[in-house]
This record gives C-alpha cells, structure tokens and sequence, in this order.
C-alpha cells in the first residue's frame, strides 16, 4: 500500500501538505491502535513516538523504496499510520482529498 499524498484545495489552488519521502509513524494492526479508546489514536493529540518511523511506500515482499513490514503474512491485516502537518488557516481550505495506491501483489 502506498498512501500518496495528502493535499486540499485552498482558495481554489492545490497545495499539497504530505508527499513523497514524507515522514509516516505506522503500527501493525494486530490489535486497536489506541485502548480504551479505539479513536485516541486519530487525534491530534495522541502520543505514537513508540510507532515506527519511516517515509512510504510500506511494502513486503517484493523489494521497492520506502520502508519494509516485517512480519506482516500470516500475522495481520492492516496497518495504522500517522503523519503530522500543518495546515496555515484552516478557514482557507475548502476540501481535503487523500490520495492512496495499493498493489496486492
């Protein structure tokens, strides 16, 4: 999976706030992200300096750039990620458009 870019329209022009080399926190998804509550981990707020660093895409398998999952067949799923960005006014931003690219193989 690849998670390409994270971008909004502001004001009528496309800037892009995440991209390629972009900095990713990310857990293997053996279990809830964030306990008790399943959401803390969504929030700006929450603590994920124990998460591993590294920029996407996260592959396995099949060699390419990015940052490999080690011990991901046979053992879970998914995989969360975080990144942080900051956003200059949020008053200014109209929409906000997630670009993602999966290979499943």
């Amino acid at each position: 999976m690849s998670l390409m870019a994270w971008g909004a329209s502001a004001l009528g022009v496309e800037v892009s706030w995440l991209g390629d080399g972009a900095t990713w926190r990310f857990l293997p998804g053996t279990s809830e992200a964030s306990s008790p509550d399943a959401s803390a981990w969504r929030k700006p707020g929450f603590d994920d300096a124990t998460w591993v660093a590294g920029v996407l895409p996260l592959f396995y398998g099949e060699a390419l750039s990015g940052t490999v999952i080690q011990g991901m067949p046979g053992a879970y799923s998914s995989y969360f990620a975080r990144a942080r960005f900051t956003v200059g006014s949020v008053d200014d931003v109209r929409s906000v458009t997630l670009r993602a690219s999966c290979d499943d193989g």
